[in-house]
């Protein structure tokens, strides 16, 4: 039997703090800005932010400033109802010799593929699209840049594609099996498991990439993720996974006993009022989360044994909906409903300072960054 004693887990609910609660003052925001950034390792910035909008039927286009700020550079239309994004921003593997994106599409199942036509100013070149299953929800890149993976909740099922090395086009390569209503899929940072979070059957189906073989291969068991799951992240380490619950209002904490392992296991849960309606982990250790019944984004951080500690929060736009971190100490959250991004930077205690609004299409639903 497993001793989950040893695990601290920590919390402060969002709730129990306010602006005005915060300890500390800030000065000289541009100072602490400074500050932040040279605390963060050396890695390199975002350069551009595509944000996927169901209302206006679009993606909008953003130059990322040396200053976290985002400058708009333009709208791209889409074929359906664009909600899920992500990006192939940091090829380790070197197999790609281009820079996919890839968006999912409600109403038309599809997921389409696009490559950055010109790296100096982000616009984006169509590329093609493939069929996924129905109601197609989340999409997955696979870090070894081999796969990409929708999530289909009107067919419980996982859409499999190939990425073609020189287009960055998408090939079909199967239909996985999941439980009810899979609405997120995530690789392990190996890039030899996958979890698929069910909210219908509250659990999470797994399965292992055979490489040599080239195939996914469901491992037939499933996993406790909580009532209504809506998404689940990795942390970069590997040793942890958080499942988010927004209707009963907490996060389940998973622990993976050893890489690779298919096997995860509840260690605990964590009250969060308002409920987080999705999350960020970058490789420091912090996580963002937006709170659509608050108006606001809470930061917390994870320590490598698995305590979480509640760090600071600001106010959003209305409905945050969606988050996407930069590792060099910048948060930007998608506000569904007053049609806009929140910025911020990330200060040495913490705590997101506010970096103003930048406007979006009608209804933005998810955010990727393009580094």
């Amino acid at each position: 039997m497993i001793n989950t004693s040893s695990f601290l887990y920590r919390w402060i609910p969002p709730v129990a703090m306010s602006l005005g609660m915060i300890s500390g003052s800030i000065a000289d925001p541009k100072t602490d800005i400074a500050l932040a950034r040279t605390s963060a390792p050396a890695q390199p910035q975002a350069k551009f932010a595509y944000v996927t909008n169901v209302g206006s039927r679009n993606i909008t286009l953003y130059r990322v400033e040396t200053t976290g700020a985002l400058r708009n550079i333009g709208t791209l239309a889409t074929g359906g109802i664009p909600t899920d994004i992500a990006t192939v921003s940091n090829d380790k593997t070197g197999r790609l010799t281009v820079q996919p994106i890839y968006v999912v599409n409600q109403g038309t199942d599809s997921v389409s593929a696009y490559t950055i036509a010109n790296t100096s100013t982000g616009q984006l070149r169509f590329v093609g699209n493939a069929p996924t299953g129905t109601n197609p929800q989340s999409i997955a890149i696979d870090p070894l840049c081999e796969f990409v993976l929708v999530a289909n909740a009107g067919s419980n099922s996982i859409s499999v594609f190939r990425i073609n090395a020189s287009t960055g086009d998408l090939s079909p390569a199967g239909t996985l099996p999941a439980e009810k209503q899979p609405v997120s899929v995530a690789f392990h940072p190996t890039g030899d498991l996958v979890y698929a979070v069910n909210r219908g059957s509250n659990n999470i189906s797994t399965y292992y990439v055979d490489r040599g073989r080239s195939v996914l291969i469901p491992l037939g068991f499933t996993v406790p993720a909580g009532d209504q799951p809506s998404s689940l992240a990795v942390l970069p380490s590997g040793d942890f996974a958080l499942v988010t619950n927004p209707a009963p209002q907490q996060l389940t904490l998973l622990w993976i006993p050893y890489q690779p392992c298919p096997l995860m296991i509840p260690v605990g849960s964590a009250p969060v009022n308002g409920g987080a309606a999705s999350i960020s982990i970058d490789r420091n250790g912090y996580i963002a989360a937006p709170i659509p019944l608050l108006n606001v984004v809470s930061i917390f951080r994870i320590s490598s044994s698995g305590s979480i500690s509640f760090v600071g929060l600001s106010p959003t736009g209305n409905r945050p909906v969606s988050v996407a971190i930069d590792p060099n100490g910048f948060v930007y959250v998608a506000n569904r409903d007053s049609n806009d991004i929140s910025m911020y930077a990330i200060l040495p205690s913490g705590i997101p300072l506010s970096l103003g609004r930048v406007s979006a299409g009608t209804s933005p639903q998810s955010i990727a960054l393009m580094f």
